[in-house]
């Protein structure tokens, strides 16, 4: 059975009528998806079990709040002050922890405490080797430098990161938003990037050995000195991207999407191809010593 969606002035009236019979206001497994309450006083509330996805907390005091098993996926919780509340067994799935007020008493999973300080104190060169960031909201993010090896950044949204000089070698980035990020002369020698998104991303000198990038999304990529030799960009869209002086030798490219990108002066020898790769008009793979398969 569907819980009936709660709006913000039926929410704030359950919570008026609690503090004026001097009772803590009870929310438990109530249905605010979507709903405003940016700037509400829930001070003690038992929101337990609430369905809270995509909704607007910032600037509310959860402070003492109990948010056990509550669903806050993808809710805004910047700048909310949530001392002293037990979110233990909370849905945070990229959910807007920056610059939240949680304290020692704050009841939260180790993970998501981590993504919250990532997200609220900038810091370059962080080590975080196999760390699960998975599902994270880390847009914007400064991770200049960071050890990210083995790390799991599955469908995390990464839009605008800097990712300059980081290492992600054999790390899990399977479905991530890496739109617009910085990864210049970033390690991501066999990363796992299946069905990520890199649209307009800034891949300059960053090292792509042996990845798999099955099914991508590159499209307007700067990709200029990058290399992906023996990497798997098959199925990937590459169109509009800057391919000058990219290693591709050895480079798995069928069905890869390669129209109107920049293939001067690319390095394809032995790269595989057949007649589901789309190359720019005139251009002659052959030629530059890359290999049909068909």
């Amino acid at each position: 059975m569907t819980t009936p969606l709660l709006t913000r002035a039926e929410a704030m009236s359950i919570i008026q009528q609690a503090r004026d019979q001097g009772e803590v206001p009870n929310l438990q497994g109530v249905n605010l998806t979507k709903a405003d309450l940016s700037g509400a006083d829930l001070r003690l509330a038992n929101l337990s079990g609430a369905i809270l996805q995509e909704a607007n907390l910032s600037k509310t005091d959860l402070t003492g709040a109990n948010l056990c098993n509550a669903n806050l996926r993808d809710t805004n919780l910047s700048w909310t002050s949530l001392r002293q509340a037990d979110l233990s067994g909370a849905k945070l799935d990229r959910a807007n922890l920056r610059h939240a007020a949680i304290n020692e008493s704050t009841r939260l999973h180790d993970k998501w405490r981590l993504i919250w300080e990532i997200v609220t104190t900038e810091k370059n060169k962080r080590k975080l080797p196999q760390a699960d960031l998975s599902r994270a909201d880390l847009r914007f993010v400064s991770l200049v430098g960071a050890d990210l090896y083995q790390a799991r950044l599955t469908e995390s949204d990464l839009h605008k990161a800097d990712l300059t000089d980081a290492n992600l070698s054999h790390t899990d980035l399977q479905h991530v938003n890496l739109s617009e990020a910085n990864l210049s002369r970033a390690n991501l020698i066999r990363a796992d990037l299946r069905q990520a998104g890199l649209g307009q991303a800034n891949l300059d000198r960053a090292d792509f050995q042996g990845a798999n990038l099955e099914g991508s999304y590159l499209g307007m990529a700067i990709l200029s000195n990058a290399n992906f030799s023996e990497a798997n960009l098959s199925w990937t869209n590459l169109s509009g991207a800057d391919l000058g002086r990219i290693n591709l030798e050895g480079a798995i490219l069928t069905g890869a999407n390669l129209r109107w990108t920049y293939l001067y002066g690319a390095n394809l020898r032995r790269a595989i191809y057949d007649h589901t790769t789309q190359w720019p008009t005139n251009f002659v793979p052959s030629i530059a010593g890359a290999v049909n398969t068909d």
